[in-house]
């Protein structure tokens, strides 16, 4: 399954804001693809199908969270966790040390000292 996750706020009062630009573009994929019905799930409005690729044809979802933009984090993890049964660090993301190309944290492979 293809999450398509376009973030913005909720609500008329920031309808074509700048900030809701995600939003707009995946409701553009879905209506592009043809996508089914906008239904509630996941803090989000979602909506399910199919984008044609040269292999052949994908599952997608497109996910606008109705949740703030501070906040839409919490909706697009429930939905991948959901869907990718993500761990405990969070929703596709790997810890800073895993990342490729990633600096080492200041105190890596520094010793702590205890206190006493």
């Amino acid at each position: 399954m293809l999450i398509l996750a376009g973030l913005g706020n909720p609500g008329p009062r920031y309808a074509g804001n700048r900030h809701n630009v995600g939003s707009m573009t995946v409701d553009q994929i879905a209506r592009r693809w043809s996508f089914g019905p906008e239904r509630s799930r996941f803090q989000s409005l979602v909506r399910e199908g199919s984008i044609e690729t040269p292999a052949g044809p994908v599952r997608a979802m497109t996910l606008k969270p109705q949740t703030y933009y501070n906040d839409s984090g919490n909706a697009v993890g429930e939905a991948l966790k959901f869907y990718t049964k993500a761990d405990a660090r969070g929703p596709g993301r790997l810890p800073r040390r895993d990342r490729p190309g990633a600096r080492p944290l200041p105190d890596e492979g520094r010793r702590r000292r205890s206190r006493q």
